[in-house]
């Protein structure tokens, strides 16, 4: 399968877990109540896309040691889960910045596979060849 399809599948997962699971918590337990009001808040949106820019940024600079990493699936795993986990305790802990910054960084990371895709190439690749 192309690297960008997993990744895209992968990141599907995650967002549908973290929204799947604040569906449950704000149903059956009724904590959340203002995460609608979060998941528009500007700030944690901004630390969710820009957050996601610098990871793909650092990937971006060491492309063959980023993808001998992360070819293995332990650690495709190993992220899905704890971006998962790191949502959920955000929910149950009530502090919903943390979860709308995780939703919105996906978010911003299914765009930019979508980018990848119609373009043929990644537009922040042109920020780390300058170097």
């Amino acid at each position: 399968m192309d690297s960008k399809y997993r990744d895209g599948i992968l990141a599907v997962i995650a967002s549908g877990a973290l929204i799947g699971a604040a569906l449950i918590l704000k149903t059956e337990s009724g904590v959340n109540t203002e995460l609608t009001a979060t998941i528009l808040t500007i700030w944690p949106a901004m630390i969710g896309i820009f957050g996601m820019i610098a990871i793909e940024l650092i990937c971006l600079y060491n492309p063959n040691r980023t993808q001998a990493i992360w070819s293995r699936r332990s650690i495709q795993f190993s992220s899905v889960i704890l971006v998962i986990i790191t949502g959920g305790f955000a929910l149950v802990s009530d502090i919903q910045w943390i979860f709308t910054a995780l939703v919105w960084g996906l978010t911003a990371y299914l765009i930019l596979l979508i980018i990848v895709i119609v373009l043929g190439t990644n537009p922040l690749l042109r920020l780390v060849s300058s170097r």
